[in-house]
């Protein structure tokens, strides 16, 4: 009778895990072609006198999407949320290059992947803990090493850092926090200083959330705000 309540407790414990293992948001589900993206500029979100709003799902997640039209649809541009992407261009700077992780590939050398802006918030289907991957977009990263025309490059001198902070909220109530360095020149030893280009853990596995809201903040502020490019990117998210 014992080995037998053994086997039964086993197997549900087998059974548990392959449940939480397809909540996971990696975002294979989501079609794309070799090398593309997808951030709401087929203009298939509804349309709100210009502004194009979308949701696209994977796992137990929920991700939105705001694409502006409101200056034409020439001048249109991906201003909030979430897109989606599987580009591998881990080398060319600037703008044109939005869209690529610093990693060159998906967590776990998976293809899909999603890029965050400043605000982008998650929300839970199923309220659970937060735990993602983590790195710079191409473009964040290569900004912070070299500079451009816009932003610094980043220097122990004067200290830079580039962070971004998870907010967990349960029914609009902030529950806990957490905060990530994507790239640290702070260090008394300035060989220590680091900008992240590979993917690398994020979490707070120890509360219960039905949404994340993300935040970025770096040293390089000017009179309209950060210079630093706004931009994240997160994979693997779930238990």
């Amino acid at each position: 009778m014992k080995k037998t309540n053994c086997f039964t407790m086993l197997l549900i414990l087998i059974i548990s895990a392959g449940v939480s293992a397809q909540n996971i948001a990696d975002f294979e589900n989501l079609s794309l072609s070799s090398e593309s993206y997808w951030d709401g500029s087929d203009l298939s979100g509804l349309n709100n006198n210009g502004i194009f709003n979308s949701t696209f799902n994977s796992g137990d997640y929920s991700f939105s999407n705001t694409y502006d039209t409101t200056y034409g649809a020439i001048y249109g541009y991906w201003s909030k949320g979430w897109a989606y992407s599987n580009m591998t261009d881990s080398v060319t700077s600037g703008s044109g290059n939005l869209y690529s992780a610093r990693a060159g590939v998906g967590a776990f050398n998976s293809q899909n992947y999603v890029i965050g802006t400043n605000n982008a918030t998650i929300v839970f289907n199923q309220p659970q803990g937060f735990t993602a991957m983590i790195t710079n977009s191409t473009y964040a990263a290569n900004s912070m090493r070299d500079g451009d025309m816009f932003a610094k490059k980043f220097t122990n001198a004067d200290q830079d850092y580039f962070k971004l902070t998870a907010f967990g909220y349960y029914s609009g109530a902030l529950v806990d926090s957490t905060t990530f360095l994507l790239a640290d020149f702070t260090h008394q030893d300035s060989t220590n200083d680091y900008i992240v280009n590979d993917w690398q853990y994020i979490g707070m596995p120890n509360s219960v959330f039905d949404s994340v809201q993300f935040k970025l903040a770096s040293s390089d502020v000017g009179q309209f705000g950060m210079n630093t490019p706004a931009y994240f990117c997160l994979d693997n998210i779930g238990p």
